[in-house]
């Protein structure tokens, strides 16, 4: 299968690049990376954001990464992104007239979603759009439905994103929650641990006295919640891992 995968702000990054990435960049590359990994054709549209960035080019994992040629190149803060959507939708469908054609776009984040849905309003093809973490005040919502509206299914990266989704009229049977995957290469119950006593289990959520969270710091994950709660119990020391 042909899949475009959509990322206006993020370009796939090399593992030792990572350090500094962003999340999202480091998602699309790992999806992009799996993707091929199970025998798909798989290319990253990005916008290109230096004079020096190749037209094209092909990982180690078979992925093509294509920059295209929209806006000033060089970064531009996200605000920028959403005046150049337009123009980037229009740039895939002349492109995927003219040769390679997917059989299914992906796109991850707002602007990304708009330019797909700009390229299926010239020509239809399965969309499906990959939703980044929604403020709780709703900010941008206009954008936000206007994204949703023409995608064909919809992936929320936790129930709570899910949820609002819904309460914004996406219907239930179009969204899906897939949370962000653990590379269990890197992150497996093997290897050095720290010497642990036994001791009882935390009686708010049954874990372990000394236990660790790991995760991005917002509410409607379950941050705020259940660390909180096992903190307040004497018998537990927790730790807690994430970016906020």
């Amino acid at each position: 299968m042909r899949v475009a995968v959509l990322s206006i702000g993020h370009r796939p990054v090399r593992a030792g690049g990572r350090d500094w990435a962003s999340g999202p960049a480091v998602h699309v590359t790992e999806l992009a990376a799996a993707l091929a990994h199970l025998g798909h054709d798989v290319r990253v549209y990005t916008r290109r954001s230096s004079p020096s960035q190749p037209e094209q080019s092909r990982d180690p994992a078979g992925v093509t990464t294509v920059s295209v040629p929209v806006g000033p190149p060089r970064a531009t803060p996200p605000d920028e992104e959403a005046d150049q959507v337009t123009a980037f939708g229009q740039w895939l469908d002349r492109s995927w007239r003219q040769g390679w054609a997917p059989d299914v776009v992906h796109a991850h984040g707002w602007p990304s979603a708009l330019s797909a849905l700009v390229a299926k309003s010239l020509a239809s093809r399965p969309t499906v759009v990959t939703s980044p973490p929604i403020d709780a005040g709703l900010g941008h919502r206009d954008l936000i439905e206007q994204a949703t509206r023409g995608a064909d299914a919809l992936v929320a990266l936790s129930r709570g994103d899910a949820h609002i989704l819904r309460r914004l009229g996406v219907p239930a049977a179009k969204v899906s929650v897939i949370p962000s995957g653990v590379d269990t290469e890197q992150f497996a119950p093997d290897g050095r641990a720290w010497a642990r006593r036994r001791s009882p289990r935390c009686r708010t959520c049954r874990t372990p006295s000394s236990s660790s969270w790991a995760g991005r710091h917002r509410r409607r994950t379950g941050w705020g919640r259940t660390p909180p709660r096992c903190a307040r119990s004497p018998s537990t020391t927790p730790s807690m891992t994430g970016s906020a």
